[in-house]
């Protein structure tokens, strides 16, 4: 970087002296051969920095390398949850709804990592409390068969 690619401007205020050096930004390719001299200390070095947008969010990188494009591929089981309050364990079924509504919530804010993480949970309880659900049914059929059989031994003897 030749010294005539610098514009320096001279802000001089209350009898301080300041010289600000801009200057393009570097090549990251190409690294100049010329060394920068610090030994004036009221000289700064400002190379303009790039801007981002801020309204632009990045896909998200899941912890299995996963990128999540939007959130339509995040799950908030909240039909499940409900029928798990029906049908299953009302109690479960309640703390699986709540992280049903969270994950809802931080997929309407953005917060896309938290929101998987939340339908996680949310699908681990639901899957927790139909199985849950589903052995008090078999064993609650089973002792209707055994109580009905001891019944109708009782008769007969």
């Amino acid at each position: 970087m030749a010294t005539s690619d610098f514009i320096i401007d001279d802000l001089s205020k209350d009898g301080h002296s300041a010289k600000v050096i801009h200057s393009e930004p570097l090549d990251y390719a190409f690294q100049s051969a010329e060394p920068i001299n610090y030994s004036n200390t009221n000289t700064q070095v400002h190379q303009p920095q790039p801007t981002y947008n801020i309204n632009y969010l990045p896909p998200t990188i899941n912890l299995n390398g996963n990128v999540i494009q939007s959130t339509d591929k995040i799950n908030s089981y909240i039909v499940w949850s409900i029928i798990n309050i029906c049908c299953c364990n009302t109690c479960f079924g309640c703390l699986a709804l709540h992280y049903s509504n969270k994950t809802k919530d931080l997929k309407r804010e953005g917060l896309l990592q938290d929101a998987l993480n939340t339908s996680k949970v949310a699908r681990n309880i639901n899957l927790v409390t139909t199985m849950l659900g589903i052995f008090v049914l078999v064993f609650w059929f089973i002792y209707i068969l055994i109580e009905m059989n001891s019944q109708t031994v009782k008769r007969f003897h």
